[in-house]
């Protein structure tokens, strides 16, 4: 992962929790469809934890389950582990637990600060068990497009969905759900919109960091706020894939790329 994404999380970590509204919801929803199938998982990893709100979810909902998280960033990964000791600072590329150790792998709002998808899905896979499953939601390219295109970014380093599905494919799961879910969140300004991803870290819109005037800056929000006002506020937009994978028993497959699992 980008260091420079890795140190904006961290810098956001202490208020991370306050200001990621959209991301709690979308936790919410992947939890009820865990939930939904009714099996009592027993070993859980949480990949890109965060500061541990699912984590601590899951330990409600699974009372009986070993949890356990991991993320990037160190800043994240302590105050996780003030809510589980079972959290380790790694890379989704690089996950650092024995092939078969989890019947169960979650992600919230994560890997679309992946670079090697299929490289990532891959290690979840050989994370699991056979006949575990991998929930996970990613935001996808369409995500902020109407920011994108008042800065006229060109280059979106978030992932489409046909990106996301391929690389599922190549990493070794052969059975999987999709949900896809839309979002608009209302701010004041095109300003309010620029400091709510400052403060939970997200802020990396473009490969190369954004250098604007004040005087240029004014201009572009005057801009937005003409092409996405609703009443007195202005909107963004989210577009979010959700999917559920099972390692089926006895199916193993592999891109021609990929090692099989160890």
């Amino acid at each position: 992962m980008d260091k420079t994404i890795v140190d904006n999380f961290s810098r956001s970590s202490g208020r991370y929790d306050q200001f990621a509204d959209i991301q709690k919801l979308l936790q919410d929803d992947l939890i009820d469809w865990i939930k939904k199938d009714g099996i009592s998982y027993q070993q859980i990893l949480d990949i890109g934890c965060g500061t541990g709100r699912l984590i601590s979810d899951l330990a409600k909902d699974f009372p009986l389950a070993q949890v356990f998280g991991l993320d990037i960033s160190f800043a994240m990964a302590r105050i996780s582990r003030a809510k589980t000791s079972s959290c380790v600072v790694a890379d989704a590329g690089q996950l650092p637990f024995h092939s078969g150790s989890f019947d169960l792998i979650v992600s919230n709002a994560a890997y679309q600060w992946v670079g090697d998808l299929e490289k990532a899905f891959h290690q979840a896979y050989c994370l699991l068990k056979p006949g575990g499953f991998f929930f996970f939601n990613c935001f996808t390219d369409k995500t902020l497009e109407g920011l994108r295109k008042c800065f006229k970014i060109e280059t979106n380093s978030l992932p489409d969905k046909e990106l996301i599905i391929s690389s599922l494919s190549r990493s070794g799961f052969n059975s999987w759900e999709i949900k896809e879910k839309s979002l608009n969140k209302n701010f004041s300004d095109l300003y309010a919109i620029l400091s709510w991803l400052k403060n939970i870290g997200a802020n990396r819109l473009a490969a190369k960091p954004l250098f604007l005037t004040p005087a240029r800056l004014a201009m572009h929000n005057d801009v937005y706020c003409r092409q996405h006002r609703i009443d007195k506020e202005v909107y963004a937009n989210f577009e979010i894939i959700m999917v559920k994978a099972e390692r089926k028993i006895g199916t193993d497959t592999f891109s021609r790329t990929k090692s099989v699992c160890p």
